[in-house]
């Protein structure tokens, strides 16, 4: 029982946090740290974003070598041409419930733990770096300091995306292909959670939020 109440209390938290609003084009996500290293972390501090990256990169990493070399390769190139299309004006292009979609279908996939055929693996982890790309354009930066969140972004996504797959790739002991699908699994239950926030309604969340912390409301 008490393993259940701190599951649901994850849970809850996780889904407050993820259902505030969050801008297609926010400004720097971390102030007072530069433009640089703000948007260096801005894939891990949108909520949305962080878990369609998660779910995209332990995807990959559950492939071989080769297939996990692929992969990244087609998720970060499309993340650039996304960044692009998203820095020539094209804002608004991508909803964050069709994130948070493509996070539950990234994190059953890895729930599974199987083997993805190359041909639809880079299609789905290119759709998916693509969609996190048009919906990072940085605004309220200064246009000198814009190259700098660009290349924020790019550095930062890219160098967390290896760092992800180089850690998950052919795993060597069962705990860690465990670990990994259930990481997929808390992916899915997340985004489901976020979805049927608005059938719930606010009040709903508040309600559940008083009875699990009875003096949150003071």
């Amino acid at each position: 029982m008490r393993s259940e109440n701190s599951m649901l209390r994850i849970g809850l938290l996780a889904s407050s946090v993820l259902c505030s609003p969050v801008p297609a084009n926010a400004h720097n996500p971390i102030e007072g740290i530069g433009t640089f290293y703000g948007y260096m972390l801005h894939t891990l501090i949108v909520p949305a974003h962080a878990l369609l990256f998660a779910g995209t990169t332990l995807m990959i990493g559950q492939q071989k070598r080769s297939g996990a070399r692929i992969g990244l390769a087609a998720f970060i190139i499309a993340f650039v041409v996304g960044l692009a299309i998203s820095g020539a004006g094209s804002s608004g292009a991508v909803n964050e419930w069709q994130l948070l979609v493509g996070a539950f279908m990234a994190g059953g996939a890895v729930s599974l733990g199987r083997q993805i055929p190359i041909v639809v693996l880079a299609p789905a982890v290119a759709t998916a770096g693509l969609a996190i790309g048009l919906d990072s354009s940085p605004s309220g930066v200064p246009a000198e300091d814009a190259w700098l969140a660009f290349a924020g972004l790019l550095i930062g996504t890219a160098s967390l995306g290896l760092v992800v797959t180089g850690l998950t790739v052919d795993p060597t002991k069962e705990w860690k292909r465990i670990g990994v699908r259930i990481a997929g699994s808390w992916i899915v239950a997340v985004s489901i959670l976020v979805l049927s926030l608005p059938l719930a309604g606010g009040e709903a969340v508040e309600n559940a939020a008083t009875q699990l912390y009875p003096g949150s409301s003071d």
